[in-house]
């Protein structure tokens, strides 16, 4: 399981989340991923909140803490033209990126979420092919595979190939 956009809310953090399932192992991870989106010229800076990235900051600790991430800013990808822009206000579009790459354990995942444009995502160095687990075909790598609109294309990079 993979959520590419990820806590994004109110600016674009490039995180996804991760459920990681064999019948042997399991690993739940927050790992980056790189996220390509047109930016609006806005950004969000952090507030100090150390125990949820939503909700005010969740319950309050008896002493005073500090977020490490307290004024990082970031990001906010372009609205539609017929949404009003909220600063800080949670939002399906201000973290919402058109293309998502990430490669994670044996995966090579890329997502666009466009209507129009057409993306590319380059190949891992020394991997000639792979199955797309989408589409069920093998795939060349010689070159940048290009990813359509609204399509999303997973690559198996297995022992063999991943490096």
């Amino acid at each position: 399981y993979v959520s590419l956009y990820w806590r994004a809310r109110a600016g674009t953090n490039g995180l996804a989340r991760t459920h990681y399932l064999t019948p042997r192992y399991q690993q739940v991870a927050v790992v980056y991923e790189d996220v390509k989106f047109e930016p609006s010229g806005k950004t969000l800076k952090r507030p100090n909140w150390t125990n949820f990235g939503f909700a005010n900051g969740g319950p309050r600790y008896p002493v005073k803490l500090d977020s490490a991430h307290a004024g990082e800013e970031l990001p906010i990808a372009k609205y539609p033209a017929d949404v009003p822009f909220v600063p800080a206000k949670e939002t399906p579009f201000a973290g919402r990126a058109e293309f998502y790459q990430l490669r994670y354990g044996p995966y090579l995942i890329a997502m666009n979420t466009t209507k129009e444009k057409t993306f590319e995502l380059a190949p891992p160095a020394g991997v000639k092919q792979a199955p797309d687990l989408v589409s069920g075909k093998t795939v060349a790598l010689d070159a940048p595979l290009r990813v359509g609109p609204r399509s999303t294309v997973v690559l198996f990079l297995d022992s063999k190939t991943a490096k």
